[in-house]
């Protein structure tokens, strides 16, 4: 039904029924401004998509990395396993732990998201090569540590291998007690390692950003090694510039970087506290680091705070 009313030289048109869908009331023609503003998106809601989205990037990005887990009161290490959806062998496995193992509220455990081992890269590793010593897949790897360029790994990297076993190690030595060194019962005492140059100057602390310590000097001093054992790499790496990987006979590796001179070459047995090279800035150098080493030290394939374990 169609009423036409007129007022004033205005004519209005009402329709009986509303047509095409809009609400009854309604001039013909016209838009809701209700309406619109419903069918734009809100400047807010594009913004809380984005945060979203860049959160689940993050998530993503971190879940193929070892981290750090302090345990809690009442924690086991079966409980901390199902917690994480891993296989208790895969935490004792990355710790050096055993099933019989106390753990207690503060210590610090060492987990990777997946069932498998961690691997610290050595002068000379393949991918092949590492997935043949631990029986694991080739492509599992290259696939779950994104290796777009399987050739593009440095000494002293640590890399997960899904579903790999340990290698097999000797039994514990029986008679006087004592532990031989480099087994994996050694254990790791705090201000074990000395402090690897002549000052304390840190130009960039320890963070999620950066494992390691930048120590800087203009002055080029020596460079020492802050713990006894076996150099796994001395040369130019990349990024790193001329570095030098030692794996000790405590069980850690320490690494060091940027250096303008090293002194000492791969298979060399070095001793805590000899001078194995000079503070430099070879490689990738930016910033207010300067002239410095980049002193990194891993306990399990995992980097840790050097702080916690230097003297």
């Amino acid at each position: 039904m169609l009423i036409v009313v007129g007022i004033a030289g205005f004519s209005f048109i009402f329709l009986g029924k509303p047509q095409n869908n809009q609400p009854e009331g309604q001039v013909l023609g016209a838009t809701s401004s209700a309406n619109q503003e419903e069918s734009k998106p809100s400047e807010d809601n594009l913004l809380i998509k984005t945060a979203q989205a860049a959160s689940l990037e993050d998530q993503e990005q971190g879940e193929h990395k070892p981290f750090e887990y302090e345990v809690e009161g009442g924690d086991t290490l079966l409980g901390i396993a199902q917690k994480y959806n891993l296989k208790l062998e895969t935490i004792l496995w990355a710790n050096n732990l055993t099933e019989k193992s106390v753990i207690k509220p503060g210590q610090i455990l060492t987990l990777i998201p997946v069932d498998g081992v961690l691997h610290t890269v050595q002068k000379g590793n393949t991918i092949s090569e590492i997935a043949s010593v631990y029986k694991a897949d080739t492509q599992k790897i290259i696939d779950y540590n994104g290796l777009s360029d399987v050739t593009n790994i440095h000494a002293g990297d640590v890399v997960i291998v899904p579903d790999g076993k340990p290698l097999p190690t000797s039994p514990a030595p029986k008679g006087n007690g004592k532990i031989a060194k480099g087994t994996p019962w050694m254990q790791v005492a705090a201000g074990s390692l000395l402090w690897p140059t002549t000052h304390r100057n840190v130009s960039q602390g320890y963070s999620a950003a950066h494992r390691g310590l930048d120590i800087a000097n203009g002055g080029k001093p020596i460079i020492i090694a802050a713990q006894s054992g076996k150099v796994e790499f001395a040369g130019s790496d990349g990024p790193w510039g001329n570095t030098i990987v030692i794996r000790g006979n405590d069980g850690l590796v320490t690494r060091y970087s940027h250096n303008s001179e090293n002194y000492v070459k791969t298979g060399d047995d070095v001793t805590a506290g000899e001078t194995i090279g000079k503070v430099g800035n070879t490689g990738n150098v930016r910033g207010k680091t300067g002239l410095h080493v980049d002193f990194r030290v891993y306990k399990n394939g995992v980097a840790i705070n050097p702080k916690s374990v230097t003297k």
